[in-house]
């Protein structure tokens, strides 16, 4: 044991040595990295800073006639181009931009929302007014702003959760509408379909109203490779090519792998997003009950499958510390409020894709997002869900002027 000690603190010396005698040339090289790094990260912020972003609330009419298949319409509004030409990436910080898609429950009412930049806005809307006739968007507060928790004498208590997919293998998808029998061949009846959003509707809806409860789905145009190919397009290619290449003898397909096979067929035929999803429970501290706010993490359990995808909550993970900053957290006992701080700003700025909020991301596509936020039809009957008694009419044409 000695010996080796000796050699790694020999190793560790003639390193350190060497790095003195070469410091006149290696010093300019790390300067200039970390000059490059910072003048990258100026940029970005200073982008992001002069974006425009608007909150925009959709209230569903009594009765909507569509299946989630509307919502995959929908989301191509938000699939926005990327972040221009090479000089404006490098030069201007330009970045692809991102949405969010949002179902909260405040005051014992469900509201969907949708948080975009203000560019955007024309596309979003007219798209939601084409798919879904009465309808209403009008623009709104974002709800975020009414809650204090980072100043120091907040009297507000919240709990959150990350939702990453089960399986490292993202292009697996989780269980969609078409699994559960409403896609637009189904011609299924409103009263006896089985929607799976409104399990989320209903641990959402079920709160007391002097509590809150959140869910934040951050989307993006996905990173592709040189061809404009998505990148996850690539890793599932490979996947099926492993799976039914028979090598030197005939190869046998089980009936889990052909399922499994089938749905990822199914899931790289259609457009994709970049995607991060995220849950909170706010309440007031004396009110605060984990209780209530632990089931947060079970609220898109329904959409798992044994063969295929699932989500799986992560309790507060909005940062990931050094080992050296978290035995001191742990030391004062501030670790998780700091972890809950981060979690609430990321979320109030809807932060997941760039710093400082950056978090692992995964690809769902088009009908994975459609079934776990589109705009139910009377099958959700929860009482929270408040929808507009009539639509509104036009003027007649021929009105007096």
């Amino acid at each position: 044991m000695d010996v080796l000690i000796n050699i790694v603190f020999g190793g560790l010396f003639y390193c350190l040595v060497a790095m003195v005698q070469m410091a006149p040339i290696s010093l300019p090289i790390i300067l200039l990295f970390f000059a490059h790094q910072t003048w990258r990260e100026y940029l970005l912020q200073s982008f992001l800073a002069g974006v425009k972003w608007v909150t925009l609330e959709i209230r569903l009419p009594r009765e909507i006639m569509k299946s989630p298949a509307a919502m995959e319409v929908v989301l191509n509004a938000f699939n926005q181009p990327g972040a221009g030409n090479k000089y404006n990436q490098k030069f201007k910080g330009f970045v692809r931009l991102w949405s969010s898609l949002e179902l909260v429950c405040i005051g014992g009412k469900l509201r969907f929302l949708v948080h975009i930049p203000a560019n955007f806005r024309n596309q979003v809307e007219a798209q939601f007014y084409a798919q879904y006739p009465g309808v209403e968007i009008t623009e709104t507060e974002d709800y975020t702003a009414a809650i204090n928790y980072l100043e120091p004498d907040t009297d507000w208590e919240v709990f959150g959760v990350e939702f990453r997919k089960a399986r490292k293998e993202t292009y697996i998808p989780i269980k969609t509408y078409y699994d559960f029998g409403i896609g637009p061949d189904k011609n299924v009846k409103e009263e006896v379909k089985t929607d799976p959003i409104t399990a989320t509707l209903e641990a959402l809806g079920s709160v007391p109203p002097d509590h809150q409860m959140w869910l934040q789905i951050l989307i993006m145009s996905p990173k592709a490779d040189d061809t404009g190919a998505p990148l996850w397009k690539k890793d599932a290619d490979e996947y099926l090519k492993k799976l039914y290449e028979p090598g030197e003898k005939f190869k046998t397909v089980s009936p889990p792998d052909r399922e499994v096979a089938e749905a990822v067929t199914r899931a790289v035929s259609k457009p994709a997003f970049d995607v991060g999803i995220r849950g909170m429970y706010v309440a007031k501290k004396d009110k605060f009950n984990m209780g209530i706010g632990g089931a947060i993490g079970g609220a898109l359990k329904q959409y798992g499958s044994v063969h295929l995808n699932s989500f799986k909550p992560v309790a507060s993970a909005a940062s990931e510390p050094t080992l050296l900053r978290e035995r001191y957290q742990e030391l004062y006992g501030t670790k998780t409020k700091r972890l809950k701080q981060l979690f609430f700003d990321a979320y109030r700025n809807r932060g997941y894709f760039y710093d400082p909020h950056d978090r692992p991301t995964y690809t769902m596509n088009y009908e994975e997002l459609a079934t776990i936020w589109h705009l139910p039809g009377s099958v959700a009957a929860t009482p929270a869900l408040d929808r507009l008694e009539s639509k509104a009419a036009e003027p007649p044409a021929n009105l007096p002027v």
